[in-house]
């Protein structure tokens, strides 16, 4: 997918845009600071009155109209009638035995956790005035008192302007990787993600009280792209990527080297002190051309690959359209492009693409954990999925999968929502222990009808236990004289149809051993049979399956934990399966799911058992 390329110079996302620079102190004429808050103090005549635990009102209250406080056990309120008999009232209860506290209900100066930066107003993805709710809802987020304080994020491509000083208060040299080449793509990615607040300066990052760190991959060989996904790792929050490989090599990418692919995997599962860190990766910007199911670097559940949506609340033109994106967060696209840092001590105001949309999303993950730091990577990945809106609600793309989740091509699981996900983050419930379930496909070799992608060749996948899905990974191995030829559409039980791959301009022989990963099916139960539909989009030469494999990944969807043999029924059959998946180490017999097999878990199934009996 075509994104910002390192080599043969700087390529910015597309829509390109030649950035304009703003000096850092704009004039205050046509940039008015905000308005300072109000200073006044409100009182009224209103006493408030907290008696001792032992208290008895009649005794401590008597004489006064006091009224019990429908909220806070042992608050009372009295209306005094007068500011000036409120305040002498309230002195005189502090001296009376059975009182704990008095005082006069009033309203002091509130300051909204909003930054004050001279370019708040201009940035519009945060919070968009023109046209309100079409943006990511950072604002509302910030009012809730987060910052992303206690976060590190790690930008990976190369190095930006440690010394701007908008991201040089929230830098560390002691996280980040030795400088290599300053990029403005890179300096213009991080003022996105955690340019410093309330410092008089330009705007201010989506998380701006938290560390940045340059995990800048130099060169961009293999080893130092392994390095930047592994460096600090332990300490590092989220790692965001706003670059990929050049389209130009073919609409197919011919995977990624599975050193890549297993440094995302270690980042994810290990870092954080083994929560996992999480690391989000640009979408694309190849449009219509190109589908993000195509790249391997999107191919990768332990990734999180967002595209964008514009300041109207509707798709932004270069904005891939597959089933290969999770989310969308708002970027260029529409009418309006998007503010930043730029090169040692300046701003633009026509940044853009996904990579603006992937350190937007990487914010807004540090806001989530400043809400709960005790989340795990999939934590996250839940929270943003059930907080996400749909955006533009006019497209006809949407639709629900057999789960009754939202998805829609050009969106993915929808927009990120800041404010909803911190909201639910802050009294989230830990999802329960990974569960991975995978079955191999019938009846091949399949060879599609030539020329005619809407009469596919099929087979079938076998599953034959109530996994709730959160991942879904195909890999295929499928002779083909173009790969352009091919259509390929997974099928899950309940009926839900994701489209993989369509057929387009690609002339490179065969596809084999290559993994698409789709979220389309979040939240479905994988017990039943998959259906793979094989199309052949080109006259001449046949498209073959050799070989498919499906491997789900989620939570374990049995109504009951008893129920061990996934039959809907309990009976003695169960026990048996029980004690036999208990000594065999299934984690299927984790019936309190928490991770671990061990005496509780025979509780809980004798328990389970009776209950749903």
């Amino acid at each position: 997918s075509a994104r910002f390329v390192a080599e043969a110079g700087e390529r910015f996302d597309a829509p390109q845009a030649k950035a304009t620079p703003l000096t850092p102190q704009p004039d205050p004429q046509a940039n008015p600071q905000p308005a300072q808050p109000d200073q006044t103090w409100t009182l009224t005549s209103r006493v408030l009155v907290l008696l001792a635990e032992d208290a008895q009102p009649d005794q401590a209250l008597a004489g006064l109209a006091a009224q019990p406080s429908p909220g806070l056990r042992r608050l009372h309120t009295i209306d005094a009638g007068t500011v000036e008999a409120a305040a002498a009232i309230a002195e005189a209860l502090q001296q009376v035995p059975g009182v704990e506290h008095a005082e006069v209900d009033h309203a002091r100066p509130i300051v909204f956790r909003t930054p004050t930066d001279p370019f708040i107003a201009d940035q519009w993805t945060f919070n968009n005035t023109v046209l309100p709710g079409a943006d990511s809802r950072v604002a509302g987020a910030w009012a809730l008192g987060y910052s992303g304080a206690g976060s590190v994020i790690g930008t990976i491509e190369r190095s930006f302007s440690r010394d701007h000083p908008d991201l040089a208060p929230n830098f560390s040299a002691a996280l980040s990787r030795p400088q290599t080449v300053v990029r403005n793509h890179a300096t213009s990615v991080a003022g996105i993600a955690a340019a410093a607040g309330n410092n008089n300066l330009g705007g201010a990052g989506a998380a701006f009280g938290a560390t940045l760190a340059d995990h800048n991959f130099g060169s961009g060989f293999v080893s130092t792209i392994v390095d930047a996904l592994t460096h600090e790792q332990l300490a590092t929050s989220i790692k965001t990527n706003s670059w990929g490989y050049d389209a130009t090599v073919g609409t197919y990418v011919d995977g990624v080297s599975p050193l890549i692919a297993l440094a995302v995997e270690e980042a994810a599962t290990l870092g954080r002190d083994g929560l996992g860190t999480i690391v989000i990766w640009s979408a694309g910007n190849g449009g219509s051309a190109d589908r993000p199911e195509y790249d391997p670097l999107n191919n990768n559940r332990f990734s999180i690959p967002v595209g964008s949506v514009g300041d109207l609340d509707t798709r932004a033109d270069y904005n891939e359209r597959g089933t290969g994106h999770f989310f969308v967060a708002h970027s260029s696209g529409n009418q309006r492009n998007v503010f930043s840092t730029f090169r040692t001590d300046e701003y633009t105001q026509n940044f853009g693409g996904t990579s603006a949309a992937a350190p937007l999303a990487a914010g807004i993950v540090a806001l989530v954990l400043e809400a709960n730091p005790t989340l795990t990577r999939r934590d996250v990945v839940h929270i943003l999925a059930d907080s996400a809106r749909r955006a533009d609600q006019f497209s006809e793309a949407w639709s629900t999968n057999a789960a009754g989740t939202d998805i829609n091509e050009d969106f993915g699981l929808g927009a990120i929502d800041a404010e909803a996900a911190v909201t639910l983050a802050a009294s989230w419930t830990p999802v329960s222990p990974e569960l991975q379930l995978s079955a191999n496909a019938t009846g091949l070799p399949i060879t599609a009808p030539d020329n005619q992608p809407g009469t596919p060749a099929t087979t079938t996948f076998t599953i034959d236990r109530d996994l709730r899905v959160e991942f879904a990974q195909l890999t295929v191995n499928i002779d083909a004289a173009n790969r352009g030829d091919i259509a390929l559409s997974l099928v899950s039980p309940g009926g839900t149809v994701v489209q993989l791959t369509t057929p387009h301009t690609n002339f490179t022989d065969d596809l084999t051993g290559f993994r698409f990963v789709s979220r389309f099916f979040w939240d479905e139960i994988g017990r039943g049979d998959w259906t793979l539909q094989l199309g052949d989009g080109r006259a001449g030469g046949n498209v073959t399956l050799l070989g498919a494999t499906l491997e789900l990944f989620g939570t374990d969807g049995r109504l009951c934990p008893a129920d061990m043999n996934h039959d809907g029924m309990l009976d003695i059959d169960d026990f048996s399966a029980f004690v036999t998946s208990f000594f065999a180490t299934d984690p299927w017999a984790d019936t309190d799911r928490n991770g671990s097999l061990d005496i509780d878990d025979f509780s809980t199934f004798v328990q389970s058992f009776f209950d749903c009996s």
